[in-house]
């Protein structure tokens, strides 16, 4: 999983330097993700979490 503040420092009020962001074929789930681990980026857009390779019992 994604800790929360391992992208986004969730007190934090400046922006975030970052533009993008590719997290691909990282075995993530990406339900398990918090919506705050990424508030820091501008443009939702540039999130990009797929595809995901998943193993079993994942």
């Amino acid at each position: 999983s994604v800790p929360v503040k391992s992208i986004c420092k969730v007190k934090r009020t400046e922006d975030s330097p970052l533009t993008t962001l590719h997290l691909e074929y990282n075995y993530i789930n990406v339900n398990k993700i918090p919506r705050t681990a990424f508030s820091c980026i501008r443009d939702s857009s540039g999130i990009i979490l797929e595809p995901q390779t998943h193993t079993q019992g994942y």
